[in-house]
């Protein structure tokens, strides 16, 4: 695993400034960090979802500069997901499935695939400029 690289004081500016904003979610709020509040932009998207550390609404990239503008939220994680086959083992015989449960069980997502999650902390300025963080893997 390799090191991550340390932060600078001017990569770190633009959060510090914003983080009297940054609010921890109660028991009763909700995060919409599935879909994007406006389109139907996923963490699947190319260019993933932004949630914001305020309100905890999920914007996607096109919306990002305006929905920071209207609600005040200038710190965001940058979630985009990845979805890769899972390594099929030669030799090992593929049976058929025998029962419904089998069949479901075959062609569920999670069951075919690993998810690959990239988070990055993004600061957004008034003026629409990002500068972002990437969380170590």
């Amino acid at each position: 695993m390799a090191t991550p690289t340390p932060i600078t004081d001017e990569q770190l500016a633009p959060f510090r400034a914003a983080m009297q904003t940054i609010r921890t979610p109660g028991t009763y709020d909700k995060v919409y960090n599935d879909e994007c509040v406006f389109s139907f932009d996923t963490p699947f998207s190319p260019g993933g979802l932004y949630v914001s550390l305020t309100n905890w609404q999920g914007v996607s990239a096109s919306y990002l500069t305006s929905h920071s503008t209207k609600t005040s939220s200038p710190v965001y994680v940058l979630i985009k997901k990845v979805r890769v086959p899972k390594p099929e083992d030669p030799d090992k015989v593929k049976e058929e499935p025998k029962t419904m449960n089998d069949l479901l069980q075959a062609t569920l997502p999670e069951n075919r695939y690993d998810e690959v999650v990239s988070l990055e902390l993004v600061a957004v300025d008034p003026s629409g400029s990002t500068s972002a963080i990437p969380f170590p893997q």
